[in-house]
Order: C-alpha cells, then structure tokens, then sequence
C-alpha cells in the first residue's frame, strides 16, 4: 500500500515497515517518478493505520533536490525547476 499518491506515472519500486513498542509504524517507501528521479517517503502511521507524519524527499538524476512534509500525502518532484512541494 503506498501512502502517497500514485498518479502521474509514479511507481512504488520499494516499501519497508518498522513495528514500533507504541503500536505506531515507521513506514519507508521508494516511488520512481521518471527514468533517474525518485521520492522518498518516511511516513510514521499511527495504530489505527492513518499517517500522522510524512517526510518525502526527492531526487532528481541523483542531485537531491529537498524534502517537503505534506499532509495530505500528495508530493510533486519537479525536476526542471529542482523542487518537490505539495500538491495541495
């Protein structure tokens, strides 16, 4: 299950999750978004399955190009401008 949106051709190429002592998990996942560009994703879930954090970062031919905390789990990497941000 991918926590960010999928839309625009992007495709989740790995995902791990980390049982935490609290009943929460730390969920870690790879979306390939183009041939050379990729989004990271820490997502920490609380028990009730919902996300309550989420840090997505980007890549861009392998220059990182920052990270951005969406809410709504909607990142945008824009590689000709270098940037991720939010769709909403």
């Amino acid at each position: 299950m991918a926590y960010p949106s999928l839309s625009d051709g992007k495709m989740m190429i790995s995902e791990h999750r980390t049982q935490l002592p609290n009943g929460q998990t730390i969920v870690h996942e790879v979306l390939k978004t183009g041939d050379d560009d990729i989004i990271t994703a820490n997502i920490l879930v609380g028990a009730d399955g919902k996300a309550l954090t989420s840090t997505y970062c980007g890549t861009c031919g392998g220059v990182s190009v920052g990270c951005v905390d969406c809410p709504n789990n909607d990142p945008v990497l824009d590689c000709v401008n270098r940037t991720i941000y939010c769709a909403s």
